[in-house]
């Protein structure tokens, strides 16, 4: 399963982070449904980084490709129903306005400043790698190489890029 490390984070964004803002989650439902589809979406996933080989069949190529891009799918349930739960929390706290309640929020509470500032670059990745997984540079599975400068890469490793 190559999503077992966002597992954690799945829960933390479900059941900490609601409480620590002072509200509750928005949908439990929602919630159920996005952490299934994540395990169901996220068991077949890890081919997508052997699409260059040719020993794999292209029907098998494009079912995990499928179950690659679901994915995005849960996160997506998650990224609204988290800032429902933010919503609803701001408000309980006295914010009113479009944006009042942002500013009601705990940032003072350095757990959810550093879990809100996790999941605000969980979802520029999550952009970033699903453009670049459409790309011909993702098929060869050299996407995560392309945003690392060369200057800050071990000399080892130039041979292998180069």
């Amino acid at each position: 399963m190559v999503y077992f490390w966002l597992l954690p984070a799945y829960i933390a964004w479900y059941y900490i982070i609601p409480k620590v803002a002072g509200g509750k989650l928005y949908s439990s439902l929602a919630a159920r449904l996005a952490f299934i589809m994540f395990i169901i979406f996220s068991v077949p996933v890890g081919l997508h980084h052997q699409y260059a080989d040719p020993g794999i069949t292209n029907i098998y190529k494009a079912v995990h490709a499928f179950f690659t891009f679901m994915v995005a799918v849960p996160s997506l349930i998650t990224a609204f129903t988290v800032a429902a739960s933010l919503e609803y929390a701001g408000r309980q706290r006295g914010g009113n306005g479009l944006f009042g309640w942002w500013l009601k929020l705990p940032w003072g509470n350095y757990f959810f400043a550093y879990a809100i500032a996790g999941m605000i670059a969980f979802i520029f990745g999550g952009i970033i790698l699903t453009k670049l997984s459409v790309t011909h540079l993702g098929y060869l599975g050299t996407f995560i190489l392309l945003w690392v400068p060369r200057s800050s890469l071990p000399s080892w490793v130039y041979h292998y890029i180069s």
